[in-house]
């Protein structure tokens, strides 16, 4: 069992928001309609028109059943602006009520008023009078419910908060005919001036009336199709078209009108109709609407279930399947809410007359109980319970769902459910079944899930969408279904559904003018219709779900919705209307359960059900993909559209598994569910048998059942799925589901002829013994005309067991292996449903009417006496359970005639004896219980003299176990009978006469229940007779050569036998050893499912303080307008407060207080979005938001730019520093950094021509270096490969590249350039490769250039020799020499090394070369370095990368690395996932917290040694996408500091990256460098995490360039260390049984399992290997910083103009590493624009590349001096984070890293890593390195 934990209900202010989204999504679709349709039907969205009826082709009932061009649409959406105008979200002017009111009048104006004046007229017609053939349901449920509801609101019987018409005016308007009896303008007076005096009502009369003329059919079933002005001329056989001049032909053949209608269309019409009779004191409406209901009710089959099509002119079924969805569902919704309306009130009177216009003349009235409410309630109790059996499929299948079943008996004909059927839960609900509707919800929620909508048919079985039908049109019933579960519950579950429902449809269905239907759920494909139901229906049960407090969700009252979602109630005042007085009044006992209280640590019962991923797993979402970015028109739309939002592009939660609508973070790790169930099955297959006189068919179709003739080709499908008791003990019994793939329903008999197995079963087979049953025996009848249906059914659900078998015990091995038993069938074919009229079986088969004369036998199981009155039962000859006479085409079954024809009812027989001439004329007595003892009544019946005319048997019926009479019928009892069912009759005495003297001819009784229908279906019988039952006892048997199967074997074959005891069998006249002739039984079993655990713990798992962080997350719901947008706004006001505080302060005033502070506290506040901003150029897959972005940036800079050049703020600044104020540390830092700051930025200029143009430098270079970047991250560049030409490149890396043909494209992104680099043994492709990759984009070239040029004329305009020495002289270096010489000294020291490795490397090169028959070209080329120093690692060292990265899989070294930052910082990493991100989300929408789904979130804490405080939030965002920043980086969201209140302000820091994706057989998977980088970024995030500094300014890694890596590098070396590369290692096959399964497939190992961590040699190998080629890595990094500086420090500006820095940058990497690359070849130096590619020179590492080396010193001088004894010292570790990284840049770096290592640094570390043994001192003014 698992639970999910809802940490906190959604909160008022949350639903209120999906409220005010779902009334802006109605006004959408309203507002569109009464633009572009009004005064049509209904809208088309996509191309913003009226849909009007097809004029040109009437038979096009999908448009014009519905559309009678009478403004559907505003008729049915009427009630649904009543529903919204007692919670307007603009409570000044209620705008739905005043839509109300006007839309009304514009009705009116359209169809009159429905007077017969002139009044009556509208602008269309008078009233309704159109030539419109329509469907009369969808007429009644849209129209004319739509009319009545609306009424019902206007004049107040339905409530409407705020709106109260005057009684007097309502009583008007109440008098439907008002208009005629009263002056003009008497009625409800409404603002836009109608004064409303029922024109509704008599406008829903009008509509009412012209569907009267379908009522005229001799079944009291209306036709399906009506014409609103002329009736039913097109029905010729109608009794009201009969013309006895011939003019209409009743027996007309050619007529090709359709008179076919579904059960619901015809039996769902009460509540509208109803209605409407109450209002108008017109009783038609009411005497039709409940006939046809009850019309359709008595043709229901024995099963009690109904069809879905019935043809009105002779009520037959015109398809052989029933279920609960489309054609059905509404008739059962009808049924229950018929009895809600109905309550309290009495039948109307009605003066009946032979009116020929009336159709109600055609029959007698309807009796008071079929009036009554109590019959409706009666009604569904029996349907449900029909479905409950036969249509439900429980638990045993996975998950409660309802399938498609045969009409007649049940068995199963189709497995897919529609969209239509997900009303059933709310039905459900109303009627109290919440266990049930919840079961059955789930299902619905996630189907809903997998597709973000319903298809239309859904295939159980399949998986898939039924038969093509793939649309949603906007059907409101699974959201029905969650406003009623969310009513009785309370459940915020249900408003987490809601939500989803809400974001799908505005996602997938929104267009500019209106709503779209979906046409395929899959592709996402639209429909150009809005249907009126989806503003009529839709949109008020999402509405009513977030209202809570709405006056319909606490009205008290018998009021219900009718199927279109129109409120409806019978007023209590109704003058028409009698009350039930209270004692007339019958007092249902039902109650609605009360609503369930939360489980334990739990706010939501649904989520925390154990059966919750059953219902994912019957709906297949592990087969739902994960989705990218979805591409949709909300995002052009969002800003002048308030129905949606960017919320919308996506689903809140779609992709989570458990449950669905809940956020990841509420699934722990380690989250299971129940077992799954599936109830057992087997098959019992048997040999052909070929015989002289074998039977054909081999099986006949014949009444209740299946006659087997025939063992031969026999396949008996069993399941174990039927509970019944042995002893005290309730256990699941075997049934019979199906005969060779022909399904049975549950009540379904299958039959044994007495010649079945003759010639084949050998009575002397000394194993099994035949026993009488003594107790359990069958009653055979046949009945009369006058037998009940209850009592037909009563007879018909009889268990009949034949013979039942003792079992032996089986060993443990031979148990485990028959319940691990399973039916390999599931051969479900959907298409048995279709119109076929009935099924086609490969048996032969005998129809069965279930709407005429029961002529079927009927057996029913009956008991025996015990006590010392009980007579044994004679040995009467027994009969056959066929019926008298059943025929099947040529083939005519005689049942054995049954000799017991006289029956007498004899009733209680407790006060009078039976006369003598009964016992001598009838065979038959039949008893009641009750009254007296069993024995008093046998002694009443005199002493006779036996003969076989005369009596033979006393059948008493039980009266108190009437609903014992047919336990569990479809049992497979093993082991016991119905004994265990009925209770047995104790005679205690024995039998005696009436004078007290002892019998001597006992009695023969026994007794059966069923109460009165079985005592009147016996007392009516033609005859009787019986059937005995028999036992099988097998012996048990040895043979040494079997002693491993035999009773397995055994229990095979008995298994026939106990299927016998199902079966209703004649006797066996012999019997042979089964187990010749069971040749085969089919295992199947669910396939194995494994939870692979979560690594990270998860906010749901965590301590209830690390739950609820005190400051939210930022939000990432910028779109491309508001990005700009709130750009401008944050940028106007800080220059507003810029402004006033120059307008403000003078200079002689400036103190820090008022000018330095101000400014700073709006940097601060500016921080929380401005990285925000830009961010999303980064990582957005929006390009339209990439480009605001990017445009957003650029804003910022030129902003800043202008800032830093304020003449007039730098003279406040000057001024406060100049004041020499006593200030805090940082504080001064801050004055001081600002002051030099003006400076730098040319304000020691003077204003003029030296200003201006310095300004348009710094303008100019922020657009290069925007534009540089913006080139990068947009870079889709990429080459074709042949598969050939990728030899050697991993399958994991080409697998995912994208194919054409026989091509695949290889881009530039790391996680495809460096493994082709790496692997690929061609070594043009390795060429071509590194080439482009050069060039990639060479767009940047001239840009580059032009900034280079302008630094250096921008330092030189300041007064520095170079633009070097103007960045350095701010950073730890001071001076561009020291970085010469640092850069100098160490090339000097690295050159002969890098030799040294380049010779080994072209010796290793050669090998490989010759070795494949190829000439060595004696070159080492730079596409060749990443190839070999790849193969030496494996060659010299054994070291293969791929291997070491199966033990770094990247979510679990995520685990690891937080884990170390745990423990040695005092840190608690919580990730946030699913619904809690819900909980924390300013907005309560978790994705409005990420940016992208991939994204993950955490919250981040100081453990209790550091005071338990929440520290900020960390993001990770590891894979790469298209428009992604391509690198690896980490980025400040939003800085910490004070805030001007006092309190700290928290951090937010990202981690951007670009690992490689998993794959189906692994998930990502990091190299060793891979791992190196992520623990890099991870320590920058780190650093901006902990860092607590008072001004934005200095937080973080907000430090001078030439530091700022220095902390991330030393956090490098725990990825050397082996103590922690264990902790960080765990094996990928380790998370999984799919993992392992899939690395078992590709190991080369030997081993059966790997190491769970990395093993010690691969360790020892992987640690040889650090400083592998490391001088000519230093070497690469040398290249890097050297080309820096030479670029940006020439000797004068002429030089840099002159400079070709392509040949600049190609030629030092030659000169510096010594690699070779095209030049060597021929083509010069300007081959390749590496500079272009270079994203750090022109993102602020300008002169300051260097700081990677540089800051290498001091990170292995603070590793070595502190760590590296023990790395994971928790006191250091802590000293560490405050010493250092927690300061920040708000103080000197060098201050800090001397109060960290307690001396000046040094380099003796540096060296001695890089194995050069040199010892000096670095550090302010110590000289170079």
């Amino acid at each position: 069992m698992w639970c999910c934990r809802i940490d906190r209900v959604p909160g008022a202010p949350h639903i209120a928001a999906l409220r005010k989204e779902t009334e802006e999504l109605f006004y959408h679709g309203f507002e569109n309609y009464m633009k572009y349709a009004f005064p049509e039907d209904e809208l088309r969205p996509l191309t913003c028109k009226a849909i009007t009826r097809d004029r040109e082709n009437e038979h096009h009932i999908e448009v014009n059943d519905v559309l009678a061009n009478y403004s559907l649409t505003l008729i049915d959406t009427l009630s649904t602006l009543a529903v919204l105008a007692s919670s307007p979200s603009d409570t000044q002017r209620n705008k739905p009520l005043l839509l109300f009111q006007n839309g009304v009048k514009d009705l009116v104006e359209q169809y009159g008023d429905g007077t017969s004046g002139p009044g009556g007229w509208g602008k269309r017609a008078r009233g309704f009078d159109l030539d419109s053939r329509v469907q009369v349901f969808e007429t009644a449920i849209r129209g004319l419910g739509g009319l009545l509801s609306a009424h019902l609101f206007a004049v107040g019987d339905l409530p409407i908060d705020g709106y109260s018409p005057p009684q007097d005016q309502a009583d008007i308007a109440k008098s439907w005919n008002g208009r005629n009896n009263t002056m003009a303008d008497a009625g409800v007076r409404w603002p836009n001036g109608l004064v409303y005096d029922g024109q509704l009502l008599r406008l829903a009369y009008d509509l009412g009336s012209r569907l009267i003329p379908a009522f005229w059919t001799s079944t009291g079933i209306p036709y399906p199709r009506v014409n609103l002005r002329y009736g039913i001329p097109f029905h010729a056989k109608s009794p009201g078209n009969y013309d006895p001049t011939g003019q209409c032909d009743p027996d007309n053949k050619e007529s090709t009108e359709i008179t076919e209608t579904c059960s619901a269309g015809a039996g769902s019409l009460v509540l509208e109709f109803t209605v409407l009779s109450r209002l108008t004191d017109d009783a038609r409406f009411e005497e039709l609407a409940k006939r046809a209901f009850w019309a359709i009710w008595n043709r229901r089959s024995e099963v009690n279930l109904i069809g879905g099509g019935i043809d009105a002119e002779t009520g037959v079924w015109q398809h052989s399947w029933s279920g609960i969805g489309a054609g059905i569902d509404s008739f059962f919704e009808y049924a229950f809410k018929s009895y809600v309306l109905l309550s309290g009130h009495a039948r109307m009177p009605k003066d009946w007359s032979d009116d020929i216009r009336d159709p109600t003349s055609l029959f007698a009235p309807l009796s008071d109980a079929e009036h009554s409410s109590d019959a409706f309630l009666h009604t569904w109790h029996m349907a449900h319970a029909a479905i409950k059996r036969h249509v439900y499929r429980g638990t045993n299948f996975q998950h409660p769902h309802y399938i498609q079943v045969d009409l007649s008996t049940g068995a199963p004909r189709a497995f897919w459910v529609d969209a239509l059927s997900a009303y059933y839960p709310g039905l459900l609900v109303m009627s109290g079944e919440v266990e049930e509707a919840t079961e059955a919800h789930l299902m619905y929620t996630a189907l809903w899930t997998r597709f973000s909508a319903l298809p239309e048919r859904y295939n159980m079985a399949s998986g898939g969408i039924e038969g093509g039908l793939h649309w949603w049109v906007g059907r409101p019933e699974h959201i029905e279904s969650t406003w009623y579960l969310y009513r009785a519950t309370e459940d915020p579950w249900y408003i987490y559904v809601g939500e989803m429902l809400l974001r799908d449809i505005k996602r997938r269905c929104w267009t500019r003018c209106g709503w779209a239907g979906i046409q395929n759920v899959l592709t996402g494909e639209k429909v150009d219709r809005m249907e009126s139901f989806f503003l009529g229906e839709t949109a008020k049960y999402l509405f009513l779900l977030f209202d809570p407090d709405h006056p319909l969700n606490k009205l008290d009252a018998p009021f219900v919705f009718s199927t279109e979602g129109h409120p409806l109630i019978i007023p209590k005042k109704q003058s028409s209307t009698r009350l039930v007085n209270k004692a007339e009044l019958k007092v249902n006992n039902s109650t609605c359960p009360p609503k369930p209280p939360p489980r334990p640590f739990t706010l939501s019962n649904t989520a925390a059900r154990g059966d919750v991923y059953h219902a994912g797993s019957l709906a297949r979402l592990h087969l739902m993909p994960r989705r990218g970015q979805v591409d949709s028109v909300l995002t052009e739309y969002a800003q002048d559209h308030p129905s949606i939002t960017i919320a919308d592009v996506q689903s809140p939660s779609n992709w989570t598994y458990y449950p669905w609508t809940l956020p990841p973070s509420l699934i722990p790790y380690n989250i299971t569910s129940t077992i799954m169930p599936s109830a057992p099955t087997f098959e019992l297959s048997f040999p052909e048998m070929q015989s002289p006189n074998s039977p054909s068919p081999p099986l006949q179709r014949v009444k209740n059942g299946i006659l087997i003739k025939s063992l031969g080709n026999l396949r008996l499908s069993m399941v174990q799925d039927v509970p019944v008791f042995v002893g005290e003990d309730l256990i699941t019994a075997y049934r019979i589901h199906g005969i060779n793939n022909v399904a049975l329903g549950k009540d379904e008999k299958v039959f044994l002829a007495r010649s079945t197995g003759y010639g084949s079963l050998n009575p002397a087979d000394p194993f099994f013994t035949r026993i009488r049953d003594m107790t359990m025996l069958d009653i055979i009848v046949d009945p009369g005309h006058t037998t009940s249906r209850e009592a037909t059914a009563v007879a018909n659900a009889s268990i009949g067991n034949g013979i039942q078998i003792g079992l032996p015990d089986f060993d443990a091995m031979t148990e485990g292996a028959m319940k691990a038993a399973w039916n390999s069938i599931l051969e479900q074919i959907s298409d048995l449903v279709k119109e076929t009229q009935g099924l086609l079986l490969p048996v032969g088969q005998a129809q069965s009417d279930t709407s005429g004369e029961n002529t079927g036998r009927l057996s029913i199981p009956a008991i025996t006496p015990t006590g010392p009155g009980a007579a044994p039962l004679p040995d009467w000859p027994e009969v056959s359970a066929l019926g008298p006479a059943a025929t099947n085409g040529n083939s005519h079954i005689v049942a054995d005639p049954m000799r017991w024809t006289k029956i007498y009812a004899a009733g209680a027989l407790c006060d009078e004896k039976l006369p003598l001439g009964v016992i001598k004329s009838h065979q038959v007595i039949v008893i009641k219980r009750g009254g007296c003892s069993f024995t008093k009544k046998l002694s009443n019946i005199p002493v006779f003299k036996p003969n076989r005319h005369a009596f033979q048997l006393v059948i008493v019926v039980d009266y108190e176990s009437v609903d014992q009479a047919v336990p569990l019928n479809s049992a497979f009892n093993a082991g016991s009978n119905m004994a265990e069912f009925m209770m047995r009759p104790l005679l205690d005495e024995p039998q005696t006469t009436s004078s007290g003297l002892p019998r001597q001819n006992l009695l023969p009784m026994v007794m059966l229940g069923g109460g009165e229908g079985t005592y009147e279906m016996l007392r009516d019988a033609k005859s009787i007779g019986i059937k005995r039952r028999d036992l099988l006892n097998k012996q048990p048997v040895t043979q040494s050569n079997l002693a491993r199967i035999r009773p397995l074997y055994i229990f095979l074959t008995l298994l026939l036998f106990l299927i016998i005891s199902y079966l209703t069998v004649a006797p066996f006249r012999s019997f042979t050893r089964l187990a010749s002739i069971v040749n085969q039984i089919r295992p199947f079993g669910p396939s194995s499912t494994y939870s692979s655990s979560r690594p990270l713990m998860t906010s749901s798992m965590a301590p209830h303080k690390f739950r609820q962080p005190p400051q939210p997350p930022p939000l990432f719901v910028g779109t491309p307008e508001s990005v700009l947008k709130d750009t401008k706004q944050m940028l106007d006001k800080s220059k507003k407060i810029t402004d006033e505080i120059v307008a403000r302060i003078s200079e002689k005033d400036a103190a820090f207080k008022t000018v330095m502070l101000p400014m700073a506290l709006d940097e601060n506040e500016q921080t929380l979005s401005a990285h925000i901003l830009g961010f999303y150029q980064s990582v957005s897959t929006n390009v339209e938001l990439r480009d605001a972005s990017t445009e957003a940036e650029k804003m910022m800079n030129e902003f800043g730019i202008e800032a830093s050049m304020r003449e007039d703020v730098y003279k406040l600044v000057d001024a406060v520093l100049k004041r020499e104020e006593s200030l805090d540390a940082e504080s001064q830092r801050l004055l001081e950094k600002d002051h030099k700051s003006y400076i730098r930025n040319g304000l020691n200029l003077p204003a003029g021509p030296k200003r201006d143009r310095f300004k348009e430098i710094k303008l100019r270079l922020s657009q290069l270096s925007i534009e540089f970047n913006k080139n990068l991250n947009e870079e889709k560049g990429g080459i074709w490969f042949t598969k050939k030409e990728l030899d050697g490149v991993p399958d994991d890396v080409v697998d995912l590249l994208k194919k054409e043909d026989d091509k695949y494209f290889l881009t530039f992104k790391y996680p495809d350039l460096f493994p082709t680099l790496k692997y690929a043994t061609n070594v043009e492709t390795r060429q071509k490769v590194f080439v482009a990759n050069e060039n990639k984009v060479n767009q940047n070239v001239p840009l580059f250039q032009e900034a280079i040029l302008l630094r250096d004329e921008m330092a030189r305009l300041l007064g520095y020799p170079t633009y070097a020495e103007f960045v350095i002289e701010d950073k730890m270096m001071k001076s561009a020499k020291k970085v010469d010489d640092f850069l100098g000294g160490l090339r000097n020291r690295l050159a002969d090394g890098g030799l040294d490795e380049i010779k080994t490397l072209k010796a290793l090169k050669k090998k490989d070369v010759e070795s494949r028959g190829e000439k060595f070209d004696d070159h080492y080329f730079l596409w060749d370095h990443r190839f070999y120093d790849r193969m030496m690692q494996e060659q010299d060292y054994q070291l293969d990368q791929n291997l070491i990265s199966e033990w770094f899989p990247l979510q679990s070294t995520i685990e690891g690395m937080l884990k170390i930052f745990e423990e040695l910082f005092g840190l608690v990493f919580i990730e946030v996932t699913g619904k809690d991100r819900d909980s924390i989300s300013p907005t309560g929408k978790g994705e409005d917290i990420v940016w992208h789904e991939e994204t993950q979130v955490f919250s981040v804490w100081d453990d209790e040694g550091e005071g338990g405080g929440f520290v900020g939030y960390l993001y990770l965002d590891l894979f790469p996408r298209q428009g992604k920043y391509g690198h690896a980086a980490n980025f400040n969201l939003q800085p910490g500091f004070i805030t001007e209140n006092g309190t700290r302000r928290y951090p937010a820091t990202a981690l951007v990256c670009n690992f490689s994706k998993p794959t189906a057989k692994k998930p990502s998977l990091l190299k060793h460098d891979e791992v190196v980088t992520l623990f890099h970024e991870l320590g920058h995030g780190i650093h901006d995490l902990v860092s607590r500094t008072t001004y934005s300014r200095f937080h973080g890694t907000s430090t001078v360039r030439d530091f700022v890596e220095a902390p991330s590098q030393m956090l490098e070396n725990w990825c050397w260390t082996p103590s922690q590369l264990k902790s960080l290692s765990k094996h990928y096959s380790t998370l999984s049984n799919d993992y392992y399964t899939a690395w078992k497939e590709s190991s080369k190992s030997s081993s059966d399992k790997p190491s769970e961590t990395l093993p010690d040699d691969l360790i020892d190998k992987l640690l040889k290997t650090k400083n592998l080629n490391g001088a000519l890595f230093n070497l690469r990094q040398l290249h890097f910083g050297i080309f820096d500086m030479t670029i940006h420090e020439p000797k004068d500006h002429e030089a840099i103009e002159k400079l070709d820095i392509s040949e600049l940058y190609n030629s030092l990497r030659k000169d510096i590493s010594k690699l070779e690359g095209p030049e060597t070849l021929g083509e010069g130096d300007g081959w390749g624009n590496g500079q272009a590619t270079f994203g750090h020179l022109m993102g602020g590492y300008q002169a300051g590349y260097y700081g990677y080396l540089s800051s290498q010193v001091y990170s292995t001088d603070m590793f070595y001096t502190v760590f590296k004894k023990d790395p994971m010292n928790h006191k250091e570790g802590r000293r560490y984070r405050h010493t250092l990284l927690e300061k920040g840049g708000s103080q000197d770096e060098m201050k800090s890293l001397v109060e960290f290592l307690g001396r000046e640094p040094k380099s003796d570390a540096f060296y001695e890593e890089l194995g050069l043994g040199k010892k000096e001192v670095i550090g302010g003014g110590a000289g170079a390195v």
